[in-house]
């Protein structure tokens, strides 16, 4: 099973609401957080998609 921070699991719930999301809307979406930056949400998508590899490519 594939463990996700908050912000990971806030970040998949926008990805299921929209279907298919750029970092752009998903920092639209969650612009209330003045501390999360577009640079952040890359980061944190780009460290889902290695836990996904790493955990037998399981689909969230």
């Amino acid at each position: 099973m594939i463990k996700l921070s908050e912000t990971e699991i806030h970040i998949m719930q926008i990805i299921w609401k929209n279907g298919k999301t750029t970092s752009f809307d998903i920092l639209d979406e969650i612009k209330d957080d003045d501390s999360i930056s577009e640079n952040t949400i890359r980061t944190l998508l780009g460290r889902m998609v290695k836990k996904s590899n790493k955990n037998n490519r399981e689909v969230w």
